[in-house]
């Protein structure tokens, strides 16, 4: 009897304690699944400053962070100042090959000349 007794005592106390009141407050466990993206950067460099956190959700076109483009600035200049090399020696070879053109031309006279 003191058996059924505490069973019916327990869970009595159960529903009592388990109905919702304004200050009860749920806690609820689980896992939550996702989906990670790599993003590949357009250009390698240090990271200065990253403008989010890990596992933020972005919008497309957001910026994400600013990389530090001193290096590549260095590399640009150093890629025109190619170029401009290869200009000057694209204006070299023209001259040259004009030159060359001319003195065919005269040695093609002098051997008509001479036949």
């Amino acid at each position: 009897m003191k058996k059924i007794v505490i069973v019916i005592s327990s869970a009595l106390c159960f529903f009592l304690f388990s109905c919702d009141s304004p200050k009860s407050q749920k806690v609820y466990t689980g896992v939550v699944e996702g989906t990670a993206i790599q993003i590949p950067a357009m250009t390698g460099g240090k990271i200065v400053e990253l403008f989010i956190e890990e596992g933020q959700q972005v919008k497309a076109g957001q910026p994400v962070a600013l990389i530090d483009t001193l290096e590549l600035s260095y590399q640009r200049e150093n890629l025109q100042g190619l170029l401009q090399e290869i200009d000057s020696q694209e204006q070299s070879a023209a001259a040259n090959v004009a030159r060359a053109r001319k003195r065919v031309g005269l040695y093609h006279r002098e051997i008509s000349t001479l036949q």
